[in-house]
């Protein structure tokens, strides 16, 4: 289906994360060049130390924060890094509140853990999509472990409000310790 949006000539398609034009010839180049000096071997698994660098300064540049470079891990793609941390944070009899609709990928990671996803939908309304927070909340209980959502949001471009952005952020669920021999040695908590 998203392939026929490609050859629609006024359509900015925002899917599978695969652009519509090649890559530039600057990035050609330096791909070309970095292999012409044998970097063709495996990279560090958290990212070479240049990337991470670079990601905590425009951490603290962007958003004031000083990020220790034992938290900056940089993942092969978005999903990859979906897996990891469903993989760190659930396990059976946990769920995951999913808000809707989604790129319906996300699901595939929580089932894959043995845990449940409760989908929650976004109210479609004239101006837009909303977001009933009151609604969301009621939605989890004490087997919630993440409220999953995506903002902007894909396919429907919603944005969540600042507000509503800190409003969940001082949500706390019920915050147990993981069970380390099922969920694997990650330490943290929600």
């Amino acid at each position: 289906m998203w392939k026929l949006g490609f050859q629609i000539p006024d359509v900015i398609g925002l899917w599978v994360g695969e652009g519509d034009l090649p890559t530039p010839a600057f990035i050609c180049d330096a791909a070309t060049e970095a292999m012409k000096r044998g970097e063709t071997f495996y990279a560090q698994k958290r990212g070479i130390s240049e990337l991470r660098q670079a990601l905590i300064d425009y951490h603290q540049r962007i958003y004031r924060i000083r990020l220790a470079d034992d938290r900056v891990a940089v993942t092969s793609a978005g999903m990859n890094a979906m897996m990891l941390a469903m993989e760190c944070l659930v396990g059976p009899g946990d769920n995951v509140v999913c808000v809707t609709p989604v790129w319906p990928n996300i699901f595939a990671t929580v089932e894959i853990m043995g845990a449940e996803v409760r989908q929650f939908s976004l109210d479609p309304r004239p101006m837009g999509w909303q977001l009933d927070l009151d609604r969301l909340f009621a939605a989890c209980d004490e087997h919630t472990r993440v409220i999953y959502l995506a903002s902007p949001g894909n396919p429907t471009g919603w944005v969540m409000s600042r507000a509503q952005q800190l409003a969940l952020l001082g949500v706390r669920p019920q915050a147990r310790p993981l069970d380390r021999g099922r969920r694997g040695l990650c330490p943290h908590r929600l």
